[in-house]
């Protein structure tokens, strides 16, 4: 058995008790004891900077969303563009021949599915795909701002029954409305 094995199942402040009625001197005492307060936060603050990096990653994902968006739309509204001018020569070309005017209407055609195309991720992108990114960084914004409880390995099994006999309560009263 280790030194600090008979310490695992003893909370923060029993520990924290035993270290002061252990050292006498009281400057040695403050020091060990911000140390260990600092050892109990580090897991907390270590959870919480995760979050907090993936929350400024996804931001950055949200803006390159939105930019890839507008660069979508804007090749889309060129091809549209280049699609009504072919519509306009292909449909006033009375001295081109008949060859020219046909690859002319299939190019036309091509163009008219490439800016629908473009159009149509561009939307994707901006609607639907910046919401779910949206979702993210609700969700990345909850779990960095969390409450963190360490529960004891003894006293999980005593969370669990009272979660679940609420979780079954709130069934009942739900069955009765």
């Amino acid at each position: 058995m280790g030194l600090f094995d008979r310490f695992k199942k003893t909370s923060k402040e029993s520990l924290l008790g035993y270290l002061k009625n252990s050292i006498s001197d009281n400057s040695s005492l403050e020091h060990i004891v911000s140390v260990f307060e600092e050892m109990c936060n580090m897991p907390l603050k270590e959870v919480k900077n995760h979050y907090l990096f993936k929350f400024s990653e996804t931001k950055k994902q949200k803006s390159d969303v939105v930019k890839k968006s507008w660069n979508l739309l804007l090749a889309g509204i060129f091809f549209v563009i280049v699609y009504i001018l072919m519509s306009y020569f292909s449909k006033n070309s009375d001295n081109m021949s008949r060859n020219a005017s046909l690859w002319l209407s299939i190019f036309s055609e091509v163009i008219d599915i490439v800016y629908w195309v473009f159009i149509w991720e561009a939307v994707d992108k901006f609607f639907f795909e910046q919401r779910e990114v949206q979702r993210q960084l609700f969700r990345l914004t909850q779990l960095a701002t969390a409450d963190i409880n360490f529960i004891a390995k003894g006293k999980w099994e005593e969370e669990k029954k009272k979660f679940h006999s609420i979780e079954e309560d709130n069934k009942e009263e739900a069955e009765i409305d």
